[in-house]
């Protein structure tokens, strides 16, 4: 009960909103300070991908000034980046509302998500007002290029536009201007996103309450595991002819995918497939269906076997705090994984507001993290990605771990084809097996994971960085640090960072921190009691 009111407190630690009347110039002035530090950082999280963070630090911005033009922008270009184009048409068209001359980049945001929500004639006249503000706008006219496309228009104005584009901007558009002339097409929503990642527009994400779709991290993770191997094992087969590839469709006359799951809208979209928004209707919940847009066919048996044995590596993760797969479809129009959806905070998310968590709320957090990971090297699976944005808090006040997209099961030999042993125990028993694909977050990564070793100790180090950073509101070293900084564990005692914290904390992440292995604490149970003997 403890763990539940204190876990149930964190999901109310949105800051409240600020007074909107000042009691003085000096206080107005301040606010204004602390939003345009808001603004500065979610330009810095865009700058880095952190799209959800860009949200996070925009919605600061706006609670301290809830007329700026310039934080609706930000916000609505990451949600955008999100894929999450009805709230960003909603945030753009209250951008415009407080300032219509001018904002460009407003009127940017408006024609990217309609054009990606198909509203072909909105999108157009969206990005011609854009070039109206600014005729400058390289974006602009790319978005109008390709809601011209869409709708059939004109060739000549298609080409008029593509091509002025490319003038502005011929690092980005110059390639799509050499498809037009060949009479190609421009614009795929799975190719969509590097058009997001060009323009003088800034996206934007979330509310208080975030929408946190976790098959965008578990299917995206897996999808980038498949796609980096990919290129090894297809080498050692020829790859079968490729048929052409089909739309998302119902293999069911009833217009049910598998007889069961309707196909409601799309919610997002990536490289390697479309995301959509569906319901069982079997049993009444909505549920997120991913659709692989790659043909795992024409790759070979082999791929499409490595592919298949991944996913059901996280399907076969069954437990209370782990967002897993419901189900694999292997189906004439496609595969499909079908996963859980959940509505919460990432703790990323949670520290983005509140820098630091006292340590009790930490504890209620990490104690269900430890055990899904627990249960989860149990079976032999190891996360390989264990961070804050993958760590979430749901609406009710539990604790999921995602991400398990990109595990890796080794409690059995893996044909590398290079003459690999395959999985091997260090000396306390703990299997440790090297991988064709080193995946993950660099800063949380164990310095073998770094190496491609696989082991549940790699999880722990993990678990280590991410109790420094919880409790101390930085990270032990800089991001970019490199192997030599971890080997030496050259970073601040977390207790001299906060004065509160109890001095075994230090012993723990010291332990945790091991740079060897064989040496590091050996499983996320001891981790657990270690965390909770400290906390005494």
């Amino acid at each position: 009960m403890l763990r539940l009111n204190l876990l149930l407190a964190l999901a109310a630690l949105v800051p409240p909103a600020a007074s909107a009347q000042a009691t003085g110039e000096a206080e107005l002035s301040s606010q204004e300070q602390v939003a345009l530090d808001h603004i500065d950082a979610a330009k810095e999280r865009l700058g880095r991908r952190d799209f959800a963070g860009a949200v996070v630090e925009a919605d600061q911005a706006l609670r301290l000034e809830p007329n700026n033009p310039k934080a609706y922008n930000l916000k609505a270009t990451a949600l955008n980046r999100l894929s999450r184009f009805d709230d960003a048409e909603a945030v753009s068209l209250r951008s415009l509302r407080i300032r219509k001359d001018g904002n460009s980049a407003a009127y940017d945001n408006l024609a990217w998500a309609q054009l990606n929500l198909g509203r072909l004639s909105e999108a157009e006249l969206s990005a011609a007002q854009a070039i109206a503000a600014n005729p400058d706008n390289a974006q602009a006219y790319a978005i109008r290029a390709y809601a011209r496309e869409g709708a059939g228009g004109a060739r000549g104005d298609i080409l008029a536009d593509i091509q002025k584009a490319a003038e502005l901007s011929p690092s980005v558009f110059g390639e799509h201007l050499a498809i037009a002339r060949k009479g190609g097409r421009m614009f795929r929503h799975e190719k969509s996103q590097a058009l997001g990642q060009a323009g003088a527009s800034v996206l934007g994400g979330a509310g208080a309450s975030v929408l946190v779709l976790a098959v965008l991290f578990a299917a995206g993770g897996l999808s980038w595991l498949l796609y980096s191997t990919w290129g090894k094992i297809s080498a050692e087969e020829p790859a079968a002819a490729s048929p052409a590839p089909a739309a998302a469709s119902s293999d069911d006359p009833a217009g049910l995918l598998a007889g069961k799951y309707r196909m409601n809208r799309v919610i997002g979209h990536g490289g390697m497939g479309q995301v959509w928004e569906g319901t069982d209707v079997t049993l009444g919940r909505v549920v997120a269906l991913k659709k692989m847009s790659m043909d795992l066919g024409r790759m070979g048996s082999k791929v499409r076997e490595y592919y298949l044995k991944e996913a059901r590596t996280v399907a076969s993760l069954h437990h209370p705090h782990i967002i897993g797969i419901y189900e694999i479809l292997d189906l004439k129009s496609g595969l499909y994984l079908v996963f859980e959806m959940a509505k919460g905070k990432t703790v990323q998310q949670i520290l983005a507001e509140c820098r630091l968590l006292p340590l009790g709320q930490a504890n209620a957090i990490l104690q269900p993290v430890c055990e899904a990971l627990d249960y989860a090297h149990a079976l032999g699976v190891v996360h390989r990605d264990l961070k804050p944005s993958n760590i979430m808090l749901t609406e009710q006040g539990f604790v999921k771990v995602m991400d398990f997209g990109i595990a890796r099961k080794i409690t059995e030999k893996v044909d590398s084809g290079n003459g690999d042993a395959g999985p091997q125990r260090d000396p306390r028993g703990i299997l440790m097996d090297h991988t064709r694909t080193i995946v993950g977050t660099p800063i949380y990564m164990a310095p073998e994971a770094e190496q491609g070793l696989v082991s549940p100790v790699s999880d722990i180090y993990s678990l280590g960085i991410c109790l420094y950073e919880m409790v101390t509101g930085r990270l032990p070293y800089a991001p970019k640090s490199g192997m030599t900084v971890k080997l030496e564990r050259g970073y601040p005692k977390p207790t001299s960072l906060v004065s509160n914290l109890p001095l075994p904390m230090d012993d723990l992440i010291y332990d945790a921190l091991e740079p060897n292995p064989e040496k590091r604490l050996p499983s996320a149970r001891q981790f657990l009691t270690r965390l909770l003997q400290a906390s005494q």
